[in-house]
């Protein structure tokens, strides 16, 4: 059974996602993927400067991103998905929705990443966006 925490420290108490939301964003991404991981699936929200040396230490890539997601799928590690709340606020905006629905987007393909889907090719992305939009709908969130 997955189990998860996360560590929402840098958001003010009405930014947050309440745990109902997030247990029901990850079991529900698990249920429309028909997996059943097991192990501790941990969530962070960090800083833009943190986000940077992320993204440049473990990808080699400058600068901000909005989410990375390490997978370690050990026995007791499954993963960790880091988003940078700043940079998803900007998109948001830019998207012309809210935070909170970007981050629920963020997280949806953080966990998606975890499962071994990518972007790099149009295909790859087709596939992905497709499966994003799938679980954005049986989550039934009304923003």
């Amino acid at each position: 059974m997955l189990e998860w925490e996360i560590n929402q420290i840098l958001l003010a108490s009405w930014q947050r996602l309440s745990y109902k939301e997030i247990d029901k964003i990850i079991k529900t991404t698990c249920q429309t993927l028909r997996k059943h991981p097991k192990g501790i699936l941990s969530i962070a929200f960090v800083s833009e400067r943190t986000m940077c040396f992320l993204n440049e230490t473990y990808y080699g890539r400058k600068g901000v991103t909005d989410v990375l997601s390490f997978s370690f799928k050990t026995n007791e590690l499954f993963g960790e998905i880091i988003l940078c709340f700043p940079e998803l606020k900007r998109q948001a905006k830019v998207h012309k929705h809210s935070a909170h629905q970007e981050i629920v987007i963020l997280l949806i393909h953080g966990l998606l990443h975890l499962f071994d889907f990518d972007h790099q090719t149009l295909l790859q992305k087709h596939r992905m966006e497709k499966k994003e939009q799938e679980i954005f709908n049986n989550l039934s969130i009304v923003f």
